[in-house]
């Protein structure tokens, strides 16, 4: 027999341990590995959930994969199809009031906005001509018929406003003619299947794809306006996911999150969502440059939208628009971009925009005007006269900013002078005003950042209005929007006072008055002044000289604090007027400097039918030494009072109690051949 071998006892323990040891390591590094992969499945699963959940999300833009699209095809390749639809053959169907009118904004929107050329933007309605109603065969058709038309490398836009529904987990576009009642196959046959229209779309080979859906509002068969929510049926029908397939890129921007529906804004007659849309493309959602990104649209979407809804309908019915973007690089991808003047060259503009402010001292004017023409011809004067730069970024944060605008008409495009533009800060109600030139052009400087709601007004037109945003660039001292305005022309001119929207414009009707808001000027534009030619208006400043008054047209007020800034040009003394019911009736006010007839005294005047009677005098308690004044007029009721800054102190005096005039404008003017410049105004209503 051969020996066996064996372990003396110290070596078996030894050996043991170690074999423990071992095993214990590679349990451990075992285990360690387990949880490894346990993490990362479930970091996929949840990616995974994510993703799936990501549509449903409110507020929320889902892009995918690669994103390499930058721009649109040329104009020539542009195509839409846009549908609205409110009048429906079934009477089962509910009627709608806005959907016509997103349809026809959008296409209009489009060709003014968006480089679509107007013969390819194809518009389906309620109320068209037979072969334009939003009927299924039209529909169909003018689908099928684009598959011939359409280029490879282009892009075709489709939007539809008005009913869609889902049926057995199928989701339906309702066109006109549209038959609803308890037979699937009947909806089938006359209702649009959304997965049909995708198919009809893939079918024509475009390369880029926009859809733009406004259909979930209230129920199309339902009692008064019960919910009709977006389902994940439709979510899934404009899904054009981008593999395997000819679409290199597509963006689905819905009025609702799945789960949640659209309402129409009665006041607009348009769906909030369709309205919104517009408005972006018109210049509401442009950057600094004046372009409208596809990024930029959806942030404007998801602030607006959800904003204008809450203020009319509140909280319990607020609506969130999402979309759905793959394969384009949404901050580059410019969709429209806003003309800053269409009455002459860049160049031409350029020289306006300096003449309006090269004579004025103020040097954020010169920093507004390098952000805008950084290498324009009058850089190098701009930059002197800025200042430095780097100085007042040292000094601290930025608080204040610029709106430079131009209004256009909406259908000539020519510009609108005359029209009065009213910017209001959402936060404070500040709300500040002037007028545009003979250019259309309007500045306003001098403004808190934050939100505001820019209004343009005029007669002969309809109102408009865009809301813009006034934010601290990075590494910027200048903080300038430019918002653009296009008015519709009026079928008949309105009343002034019929423009009285956020206390804008308002005037005085049958004896009755309607009380303006707050105005306020920094004179760098032509205001709304009837005054003597004499008088000039430019660079910051009105100077006024020469006989007669200058009264500030369709304002009115009745308990108000006027201030202003004053210079006595040739030290005889300051007039000013209030109350102005005309230029025959008025209170004015005298001060008289150091070279006035009356020097440092004060003296207040009514105007009746042009007849001046004295109703107090008195002699200033401080020597008129300076040239330069702070002056406050309040009137309250029957009791006006002033108030003048002399060596950095505050004084009152002029104090009167009178009824004869209880409302009216303002102005300045002139008595004893004063000449004065007038540099900041702002009149708040009491």
């Amino acid at each position: 027999m051969g020996s066996i071998y064996q372990t003396p006892p110290d070596s078996v323990a030894s050996v043991s341990k170690e074999f423990l040891s071992i095993h214990m390591r590679l349990g451990i590094i075992l285990a360690l590995m387990r949880l490894a992969l346990f993490v990362v499945l479930l970091m996929q699963n949840a990616q995974s959930f994510q993703d799936a959940q990501a549509p449903t999300r409110q507020r929320d833009l889902l892009v995918k994969r690669s994103d390499s699209v930058r721009e649109w095809p040329g104009s020539a390749k542009r195509f839409a199809l846009v549908i609205g639809v409110d009048e429906y053959e079934d009477t089962q169907i509910n009627k709608l009031e806005g959907a016509v009118n997103d349809a026809r904004g959008l296409a209009s929107a489009l060709v003014q906005f968006a480089g679509f050329p107007k013969d390819q933007v194809i518009l389906l309605a309620s109320g068209e001509p037979v072969e334009r109603r939003p009927t299924r065969g039209n529909v169909l058709r003018r689908l099928s018929n684009l598959r011939s038309a359409l280029p490879k490398d282009g892009l075709l836009l489709v939007a539809f406003a008005g009913h869609g529904m889902e049926r057995d987990g199928r989701a339906y576009l309702l066109p006109a003619d549209a038959q609803v009642n308890g037979d699937i196959s009947l909806l089938e046959d006359t209702a649009i299947n959304v997965q049909t229209m995708q198919t009809r779309i893939r079918e024509a080979g475009v390369a880029q794809v926009i859809i733009v859906l406004d259909a979930c509002r209230n129920n199309p068969t339902g009692r008064g306006d019960s919910d009709n929510k977006l389902t994940q049926a439709y979510a899934d029908g404009f899904n054009f996911d981008i593999r395997n397939s000819g679409i290199t890129a597509f963006a689905t921007l819905y009025a609702a999150a799945i789960g949640h529906r659209a309402y129409e804004y009665k006041e607009k007659k348009q769906g909030y969502f369709t309205w919104a849309l517009v408005e972006g493309l018109k210049g509401a959602a442009a950057n600094r440059n004046g372009e409208v990104t596809l990024a930029g649209l959806k942030r404007y979407l998801e602030e607006e939208v959800p904003r204008q809804s809450l203020m009319d309908l509140g909280k319990e019915k607020q609506q969130r628009p999402f979309a759905v973007i793959e394969g384009y690089k949404p901050e580059e991808l410019v969709i429209a971009a806003i003309p800053f003047a269409n009455s002459g060259s860049d160049g031409e503009v350029e020289q306006v925009v300096w003449e309006k402010i090269k004579d004025s001292t103020n040097s954020v004017l010169f920093q507004a005007y390098l952000e805008i023409y950084p290498h324009g011809k009058f850089a190098a004067e701009a930059s002197r006269r800025a200042g430095d730069p780097q100085r007042e970024r040292r000094g601290g944060t930025v608080t204040t900013g610029a709106i430079l605008g131009q209004v256009f008409d909406f259908d000539t495009d020519a510009p609108v002078s005359g029209a009065i533009v009213s910017a209001v800060n959402e936060n404070s109600g500040l709300e500040r005003r002037t007028v545009t030139g003979s250019d259309g052009v309007y500045f306003i400087s001098t403004l808190p950042v934050g939100f505001y709601r820019v209004t343009w007004f005029h007669n002969e037109y309809e109102d408009s209005q865009n809301r813009i945003r006034l934010a601290v660039p990075l590494n910027s001292t200048t903080v300038i929007s430019k918002p653009f305005g296009r008015l519709r022309r009026s079928k008949q001119p309105k009343p002034i006072a019929n423009q009285h929207v956020s206390g804008v414009i308002p005037t005085i009707l049958n004896d009755i008055p309607l009380l303006s808001a707050e105005f306020t000027t920094d004179f760098f534009f032509d205001e709304p002044w009837n005054h003597p030619n004499t008088w000039e208006i430019s660079g910051g400043r009105m100077l006024v000289r020469g006989p007669g008054a200058g009264l500030l047209r369709n304002l009115n007020y009745a308990s108000l604090r006027m201030e202003f800034d004053v210079r006595l040009t040739n030290e005889k003394g300051v007039v000013w007027i209030i109350r102005a019911r005309d230029a025959q009736n008025y209170y004015l006010f005298q001060l008289s400097g150091p070279k006035g007839e009356n020097p440092n005294s004060f003296r207040t005047f009514v105007c009746q039918n042009g007849r001046m009677r004295l109703l107090k005098f008195e002699i200033l308690p401080d020597q008129l030494n300076a040239r330069s004044f702070h002056i406050v007029t309040d009137a309250k009721g029957s009791l006006i009072e002033h108030s003048i800054e002399i060596n950095g102190v505050p004084r009152s005096f002029g104090q009167i109690r009178d009824d004869t005039y209880r409302f009216g404008t303002v102005g300045f003017g002139t008595m004893d051949n004063e000449e004065v410049s007038i540099q900041f105004l702002t009149i708040v209503p009491r």
